[in-house]
């Protein structure tokens, strides 16, 4: 009682208390009623909430932490609840994540029973100091000889140590957004105000096309005036915006009019992109017609030469090791399938626990047979029969692999995959390849979701567009405690070059007989996925850093969840082991 007590005389002054709550996880009994009831009778103004009791009998409100999505639905659907629900943590920022935030806004938006909730939490809580060398880092539980510890558990917060902003508050910026896209064709879209007590009036409107030629139109556009929160309004889509012959978006920036108290005029609030018209087709170099590729193969190696390319590819590994275009060496690190990632806070409880048990960080490619032949095409090709899995389980990913070498100097590389064994791992952190090119390779560019990390359930803060970097580092996202990161999904194509103009580009498509672009997922940096796994500080992750760019190439990647601290990454973005089959293209 002297604690609630205390709390009151304390922070009654503060205008930011909204509400009094009597502790965290302290269990529930009467002294937490006589609290209540002391609070209550002190201070009626303020509501008070105390997640343990469960069934509100004296809260003001229903609480829960990191509940099922499942679970808020039956509680929305349940007639008898009279108080209504507030999630008082969820969403655990720790690590690379939170994934899935958009379904529970969906969820709070769809029932007024469901009011929200905090994101669990501001801000790391690292401390600043430095190695015997003089290194500076955050430091957490157990680099201070301490003992017992949390380790790194103080590190779940959507801004760093240091208070800048990681993607995690970026994309739970994007949930919350005033503006929303309810639905859309190429000629009108719906767009719903999501503000509690304003009508949109306070905003302007600014829109542009975005394409792969980087070529577009723009112009303003005016808002429905008087739209009340909570209703829709039909818009039209600007005649003056050019529809490319490529895939092309419709981009509408929404900003204030005015200075407001807490933001100056043009403040951006909220972007939505309408789809004009859809992911464009598959794009390869086109080879003289009478032009032919040819094999020669030794000891040890077949080497493959077709227009200004050459390529070797090593019988023993199955992998290429070379590939030169005109004369320029492009392969720093072999060319192999690959499935491993290094596991993120949110990974590691469930999927990611899984994964160490089934012992993929230490499985590897073994090629069992290799068939090539020159083609009547002109082409020539590689087959590949190949495993993926550890040596010491009985599970396995039987590959087949084809790989097909055009005249114009491009590469097709085909995978079709069998999961096999006992004791398989229930999903698969991802599915794709991985190469190493020379260091002097530091310019990227992409169309697709950017221009910072993103996957496939924590991606909608990073608009479509044609994104560009000049160095590679700064693709890197800088965790705090080295883990997964700095993915792009959904991306159309991707493109590395050099200062002299080399380069190499890179697609997917979905199947042999279904040629059509398939969106991906790609990771450039300097280092390799089994030094990210093994570091615990980034200053010792930079001790291992690459001379050579590491390149990543995903058909399909596993998405990331709140499993840290709640859910496990949901169904719908897990990558279930199944038989699989993607195609690659690279030129």
């Amino acid at each position: 009682m002297d604690r609630a007590v205390q709390l009151v005389y304390r922070d009654k002054l503060h205008p930011s208390v909204i509400m009094w709550s009597l502790g965290n996880e302290a269990f529930y009994g009467r002294n937490h009623v006589a609290m209540a009831e002391w609070i209550r009778s002190y201070d009626p103004t303020r509501l008070i909430h105390y997640e343990p009791d469960l069934d509100a009998e004296v809260m003001d409100m229903h609480s829960r932490m990191y509940p099922y999505l499942s679970l808020l639905s039956s509680f929305a659907e349940d007639k008898s609840k009279t108080k209504p629900l507030v999630l008082c943590e969820y969403i655990h920022a720790m690590g690379t994540g939170p994934g899935n935030i958009k379904e529970y806004m969906d969820l709070f938006y769809k029932h007024s029973s469901l009011q929200g909730g905090w994101v669990w939490e501001w801000a790391n809580h690292g401390l600043l100091t430095k190695t015997k060398d003089g290194k500076e880092y955050y430091g957490y539980g157990g680099d201070f000889g301490d003992a017992p510890n949390d380790g790194n558990f103080v590190m779940d917060g959507v801004v760093d140590s240091d208070h800048k902003p990681n993607s995690g508050l970026i994309e739970y910026k994007k949930a919350l957004e005033p503006v929303q896209l309810v639905s859309s064709s190429d000629k009108t879209f719906t767009i719903i105000n999501r503000y509690d007590f304003t009508t949109l009036d306070g905003l302007a409107c600014h829109w542009s096309t975005v394409s792969d030629t980087g070529k577009g139109s723009s112009g303003s556009l005016d808002i429905p005036e008087g739209l009340q929160p909570g209703a829709t309004a039909e818009v039209s889509v600007p005649e003056a915006a050019v529809i490319e012959d490529s895939e092309t978006l419709l981009e509408l920036s929404f900003t204030l009019k005015e200075n407001t108290t807490w933001s100056e005029a043009g403040y951006e609030v909220a972007r939505i992109q309408v789809p004009l018209r859809g992911v464009s087709a598959l794009k390869k170099p086109e080879a003289q017609s009478e032009a032919r590729v040819s094999i020669e193969k030794s000891a040890s190696s077949i080497k493959v030469s077709g227009g200004s390319s050459s390529w070797t590819l090593s019988l023993a590994s199955g992998a290429i090791t070379s590939w030169k275009k005109a004369d320029v060496e492009l392969i720093a690190q072999p060319l192999l399938p690959s499935f491993f990632r290094a596991p993120t806070d949110n990974d590691f409880p469930q999927d990611g626990q899984d994964w160490l048990d089934r012992n993929l960080q230490f499985a590897s490619v073994h090629t069992r047979a290799v068939d090539f032949a020159e083609n009547e095409d002109g082409t020539a090709t590689i087959k590949l029969s190949q495993k993926f899995g550890p040596k010491v389980l009985s599970w396995s990913l039987d590959l087949s692999t084809t790989l097909t070498f055009s005249p114009s100097g491009s590469l097709d590389f085909h995978v079709t995959g069998d999961p096999v064994g006992q004791n398989l791992p229930k999903t698969l952190p991802r599915i794709g390849v991985t190469l190493g090119l020379p260091s002097s390779f530091q310019t990227t560019e992409w169309f697709g979701r950017g221009p910072s990390e993103s996957y496939r359930d924590m991606k909608l803060s990073q608009p479509v567009g044609l994104h560009t970097s000049s160095q590679i580092s700064d693709l890197w996202a800088r965790p705090e405690f080295p883990q997964e990161c700095s993915n792009r999904t959904d991306t159309r194509w991707f493109k590395i070059s050099n200062k002299e103009g080399a380069s190499l580009t890179a697609q997917f498509y979905e199947s042999l007989d279904k040629k059509q672009r398939h969106l991906f997922d790609f990771m450039a940096s300097h280092y390799d996925v089994k030094d990210i796994f093994e570091s615990k500080h980034p200053y010792e992750l930079e001790d291992k850093k690459k001379e050579h760019v590491i390149l990543r190439l995903d058909a399909e990647h596993h998405g990331l969840g709140t499993g840290s601290c709640g859910p496990k990454t949901l169904d719908e973005y897990a990558l279930k082991t199944a038989p699989f089959e993607f195609g690659l293209v690279l030129y």
